[in-house]
C-alpha cells in the first residue's frame, strides 16, 4: 500500500515516503494547522478533522527517531 506520510528533500528536490506507526499517529486528518520547530526537530500537528469529529488533540512527529507522540488538547467545549 502506498505511504500516509512522505518527506521532501529540498537538495536533492525528491519524495521519500515515511514509514510510521499508524495507531499512535493522527491518521487521515484534513482543516489542520501544522508548523515545525527546528529547534525540537518536531513537526506539530494541531486540530483538523477526523472521521467527520473536529478533534482538538496536538500532534508531534519526532523527525530524528521517527514517532509520533499525541499531546491532549482542551476539554471538550473549552476554546
Amino acid at each position: 500500500p502506498p505511504a500516509d506520510m512522505y518527506a521532501f528533500n529540498f537538495l536533492s528536490e525528491e519524495w521519500r515516503s515515511i514509514q510510521n506507526e499508524r495507531e499512535t499517529g493522527p491518521g487521515p486528518i484534513f482543516g489542520h494547522a501544522a508548523c515545525y520547530s527546528e529547534h525540537a526537530k518536531r513537526m506539530y500537528i494541531v486540530g483538523g478533522v477526523h472521521q467527520r469529529h473536529r478533534d482538538a488533540v496536538v500532534y508531534s512527529w519526532d523527525t530524528r527517531f521517527g514517532y509520533w507522540r499525541r499531546w491532549p488538547g482542551p476539554a471538550e467545549g473549552q476554546p
